[in-house]
């Protein structure tokens, strides 16, 4: 089996860049001998200012300031790598809150400057301004230390809360690649494949269309994120924690917005294309959606906590919230949570129906300046490891969409063939590196007209009929880019990004080989998908396989009249087509040949008597439970391939349970992509 190495980058990009991520409050030791000099008199304003601006502006411009922080940092550090990281904390607050570049030659030279000078502490240099540096007195540093310590340990935890939501994550994404690459390369006992199928991996009707794996997994995550919000807020109160109020509200901004953050990177590293949990695990795109959509509603949920809180504290206790609401962290903080809102408001299915290129357009853009917003909110603030991680993700991802681009040849010109202007039939040759799999599908970019050559679209790939080279692609017209591509004669130049998609097993002939029946179900445009898979049919092969289609447009038949008639032409292969537009009386089934039309079948290269070999149905939709019901009476071993609209392949998933509750095994398998 091959795979596709571009995974691999988000594995090492994702991990490097979130390795610094703790800044702010990182260092006890600097941030004790800070706020002890803040009781004392530097000759600056009384006017703090918001996040204490005004006051770093004086003190990092004041020699003795200086002179005493860092002789406070050197005399109580316990170690080089401590005294070194305090001197690198001030360096850093100096640079963010006045503007103040030092470096650490710097903190070594005001450093040794003091100490020709200092002073020991007394009442008066708190009334008085000093013009000189003191020395700190060591209880009233142990008495700040500890209370930065302690809240410096409680931030610490709420990190490692955070990691361990995206630990979770990575726990789920293991115990799928062992249960996937199990299935490759062990056979699993039939009795484990069963229960497993039948009882965590069929969807629930009305739940979302997720099984109960996926729900099983969503909600011991939801417990899991629960569970780090609510433990552990035991901090004492100290010298930064003084009230219990304020105690509450900063811990609990802290411990939403780290978790938030960290599981930030599992958001977009779901909705990529590109993504290594599909490639490892085993897991469909559609499935990593669904947890994208989860991952994401907790993300905005611990968004909300935490902008509830800071915009409660300036309006009642924080000196207003005119004055918060000047800064421009607060402001790109804003600007987040209100792109988060929207992002997970255009992404209900109601308006990707009606607006679907909008809505790409929209969620690729919001997701861009939701990036923006969390770099210019943090850049002060610290925690820039998951930020850079999300511009690292979506990087990455943009540069392996280009790799497959190139490696497909760029530019492939490809014949459109269109059917009543509803069905669309691409046809191109197979680019030479193009490794295809059974079950695979590409993206593609169309550049008639040049301007939609950003939108991409994902479809299911068939080998043509004879296999000469060339691979085939149907499509459904509808608004926007299809519409006008119905419109296109002859040829239409497109890029290629593919393929995707997982290989497993149950793709193989040696899958098949243990199947008294296998047995496609498609739903109108859906077919394609069963025939990408059923065109495999091994030679020689004992199985029989079933191919039922379910569809109301005379276009699709006609646009499929070649892959149908060469599958059909094959041994051990069945083709049934129902035509469900017209509800006739079920004894009236039309003669073969009226199936596809003379001009058709001269287009497609086909026969009459290849014709013959479908079995034509115009009675309306029939019974699919009974007629699947006959087709593996008298089989033990059965695999079932579905894929259509939702409700169509919900009406398979319950046939499917049914198979199994009379004692058969049934391996099921629903491509439908739908998310």
């Amino acid at each position: 089996m091959r795979t596709r190495n571009p995974d691999f980058l988000f594995i090492f990009s994702t991990l490097l860049t979130t390795a610094t991520s703790l800044v702010i409050y990182d260092s006890p030791l600097a941030e004790a001998c800070t706020s002890f000099t803040r009781t004392l008199d530097w000759g600056c304003s009384d006017n703090a200012g918001h996040m204490n601006v005004n006051i770093w502006s004086c003190q990092c411009a004041s020699i003795e300031w200086l002179g005493t922080v860092t002789n406070c940092i050197k005399k109580y550090g316990n170690s080089t790598h401590e005294i070194t990281h305090g001197y690198e904390h001030i360096m850093k607050r100096c640079k963010a809150k006045a503007n103040l570049t030092y470096t650490l030659s710097d903190m070594l030279a005001f450093k040794k400057n003091a100490t020709y000078y200092i002073e020991p502490y007394s009442e008066e240099d708190t009334t008085n301004v000093l013009q000189h540096p003191v020395s700190i007195p060591t209880t009233n540093f142990i008495y700040y230390y500890r209370s930065y310590f302690d809240f410096a340990e409680a931030i610490r935890l709420s990190q490692r809360l955070g990691w361990g939501s995206v630990g979770y994550w990575l726990g789920v994404v293991g115990i799928a690649a062992i249960w996937h690459w199990l299935e490759i390369f062990y056979k699993l006992p039939p009795s484990y494949q069963k229960f497993i199928t039948r009882y965590l991996l069929l969807p629930h009707d009305k739940l979302l269309s997720m099984n109960t794996w996926e729900w099983i997994v969503c909600f011991f995550f939801c417990i899991e994120v629960l569970l780090s919000c609510i433990i552990n807020y035991d901090t004492p109160l100290g010298a930064y924690l003084a009230t219990q109020y304020y105690k509450m509200i900063d811990l609990v901004s802290f411990r939403t917005d780290l978790i938030g953050f960290s599981v930030m990177p599992v958001v977009y590293l779901m909705g990529t294309r590109n993504n290594p949990f599909v490639l490892f695990g085993g897991y469909k795109r559609s499935q990593m959606i669904k947890y994208h959509k989860i991952v994401a509603w907790v993300l905005f949920t611990m968004a909300i906590i935490h902008s509830c809180i800071w915009t409660r504290y300036p309006i009642v206790e924080g000196g207003g919230y005119s004055t918060w609401v000047q800064d421009s962290y607060f402001q790109w903080g804003i600007v987040g949570s209100v792109c988060l809102g929207v992002l997970l408001l255009q992404a209900f299915k109601l308006f990707r129906d009606i607006m679907y290129q909008v809505f790409l357009v929209l969620h690729q853009l919001l997701a861009i300046l939701f990036i923006v917003a969390m770099w210019l909110h943090c850049n002060t603030l610290g925690w820039m490891g998951w930020v850079y991680s999300l511009v690292a993700i979506m990087a990455l991802d943009r540069v392996c969409r280009v790799m497959r681009i190139l490696q497909n040849g760029l530019v492939n010109e490809a014949q459109v063939e269109c059917h009543n202007k509803t069905v669309l039939k691409l046809t191109f040759h197979k680019p030479k590196f193009f490794i295809f799999f059974t079950g695979c599908h590409v993206y593609l970019h169309f550049l008639n007209p040049w301007y939609t050559c950003y939108q991409s679209h994902p479809f299911s790939v068939v080998k043509s009929i004879n296999y000469d080279g060339k691979l085939e692609i149907y499509i459904r017209v509808k608004k926007g880019m299809t519409k006008r591509i119905a419109c296109t004669n002859g040829t239409t130049k497109v890029l290629i990004d593919g393929p995707y998609g997982t290989i497993s097993r149950h793709q193989s002939d040696e899958s098949d080989s243990k199947f008294d029946k296998i047995i496609g179900i498609g739903g109108g445009a859906g077919i394609t998908s069963i025939l990408a898979i059923m065109n495999q049919i091994p030679e020689g092969t004992k199985s029989r396989y079933y191919v039922l289609w379910l569809t109301n447009c005379q276009s699709d038949i006609e646009c499929l009249a070649g892959p149908l008639a060469g599958l059909a032409k094959k041994k051990n292969a069945f083709i049934e087509v129902y035509d469900t537009s017209k509800e006739e009386d079920e004894s009236q089934v039309t003669n073969e040949k009226s199936a596809f039309s003379s001009d058709s079948n001269s287009r497609h290269g086909i026969s009459e008597k290849e014709c013959s070999l479908i079995n034509f149905h115009r009675q309306g939709r029939p019974d699919l439970s009974k007629h699947i019901q006959s087709i593996t009476k008298e089989s033990s071993k059965v695999k079932i391939y579905t894929c259509g609209s939702s409700k169509f392949v919900r009406s398979v998933d319950v046939i499917a349970e049914g198979l199994m509750d009379t004692g058969k095994f049934v391996e099921y398998h629903n491509e439908n992509g739908e998310w």
